[in-house]
């Protein structure tokens, strides 16, 4: 048996949650089945103390989202709503479009009452504050794609009011302006709420040092829109591979799964987790984090957010093993964050374009088993390895510059504008 097919019931995994379950919203049906999916693999694969944690979360959902060019009559447009936005009154709302090129052209154009079509996305706290109080009716963003996305919003920024908002793809956006489109109609039916949800842990027991951890995570929900393969299936079936070949292993240090729900409204599974377990993270060593995997296109990333000797093992595994990834720094922004605030160092592994991210295009289809089984592999070999080393091969710190960038992240997220200053 070579060494990747060790790791060959990746793309399974990531059927079963697209194909049989679906897509997982937060408190959906389709969240609950998954939690549900994943347990009873970690508990078949042998994992100790596995278990759903509950914790509510923020969800949102919708039932409809159309667009329509009136003056000239050109029809409907595909398109998709943004995360938190507004609902339309009943039967839709009616409006003379207006285009800006950028949000600094907001105060230069007659926005008040009009629908306004925007390229280049909402900007900063700033910008979209300016974009809530100028009176526009609707938002429309322009996504770079053929396709509409799912595009998401910080929820912090719900402070600062929401409008009814939809993005549409390139191509339409080219036909409306070309065309010169004056009216259109939009009719967006959304709704945000407190839902429950739960995240997913199962352990691989440390035989010397049990109370030291290495964790593994992944998110396993996804945007309302399409079943979420690349984002996040992919890097749940990574985290479950990983599971499945360790299971039955001793290794020194403990090994802990973990699968988060809510990620896409605001990293809420992450959060809770931390909350939940904060006295036990004073011994956690480090944070393999799974995001974005799969892609039959595409290249590896490994971006680290810890010291350069983290940098550097990480560097020399990818070479030992073959797993071709640029490994660089980032202050990072999703799930490992609050545990990196914690002064526990990450790894997110991920693999770039994710040229269908949040589409309904994020199908199975997008997703190479042999990519999965790479990814499997070296997760599961930088997990193991340095849950097996006599000592640390590397610090157990989050460089200062680093933090910063965490900081203002969390800021960011908690709606702490006030510390973010002018910049995005």
């Amino acid at each position: 048996m070579s060494r990747l097919e060790r790791f060959s019931s990746g793309l399974d995994h990531v059927r079963i949650l697209c194909d049989e379950i679906g897509p997982r919203g937060s408190g959906s049906e389709g969240d609950r089945r998954a939690a549900e999916y994943i347990a009873s693999r970690l508990v078949g694969y042998g994992l100790s103390a596995v278990a759903q944690e509950p914790f509510e979360a923020l969800g949102w959902a919708y039932s409809k989202a159309s667009f329509r060019a009136l003056k000239p009559n050109l029809g409907r447009c595909d398109c998709l709503p943004v995360e938190f936005s507004a609902s339309t009154p009943e039967g839709g709302l009616e409006a003379e479009l207006t285009f800006l090129g950028s949000m600094e052209e907001l105060g230069s154009q007659r926005v008040e009452g009009r629908v306004v079509m925007l390229y280049g996305g909402l900007g900063d706290h700033q910008a979209y504050g300016r974009l809530m109080s100028s009176g526009a009716a609707a938002i429309v963003l322009i996504d770079m794609k053929p396709w509409p996305l799912c595009n998401i919003v910080s929820p912090s920024y719900l402070k600062l009011g929401s409008l009814p908002s939809v993005s549409l793809s390139c191509p339409d956006a080219i036909r409306l302006l070309s065309a010169e489109v004056s009216r259109v109609r939009l009719d967006v039916q959304t709704s945000v709420s407190t839902v429950a949800s739960q995240n997913v842990v199962g352990v691989v027991p440390g035989v010397e040092r049990p109370e030291e951890e290495v964790l593994v995570a992944a998110h396993y929900d996804s945007v309302p829109v399409g079943p979420g393969a690349e984002d996040n299936a992919a890097g749940v079936a990574v985290l479950l591979e990983a599971a499945r070949v360790m299971a039955g292993s001793k290794p020194r240090r403990t090994v802990r799964f973990i699968a988060f729900s809510a990620e896409e409204t605001g990293l809420g599974g992450a959060f809770s987790y931390v909350r939940r377990h904060r006295a036990g993270l004073a011994h956690a060593q480090f944070m393999v984090y799974l995001d974005g995997l799969g892609g039959a296109l595409g290249r590896n990333n490994a971006l680290i957010c810890g010291g350069k000797d983290l940098e550097a093992y990480v560097k020399r595994l990818s070479d030992e093993l073959q797993y071709h990834a640029s490994v660089r720094a980032q202050a990072t922004g999703l799930d490992d964050l609050p545990f990196c605030l914690e002064g526990i160092p990450s790894a997110w592994l991920q693999r770039e374009p994710q040229y269908t991210w949040h589409s309904r295009f994020d199908t199975s289809e997008a997703v190479s088993s042999k990519a999965l089984a790479q990814a499997s592999e070296y997760a599961y070999e930088l997990a193991l390895r340095v849950a097996n080393s006599t000592e640390p091969p590397f610090r157990r710190e989050i460089p200062e510059e680093l933090l910063r960038g965490l900081r203002r992240n969390l800021a960011a997220y908690e709606g702490r504008f006030d510390e973010l200053g002018s910049q995005p």
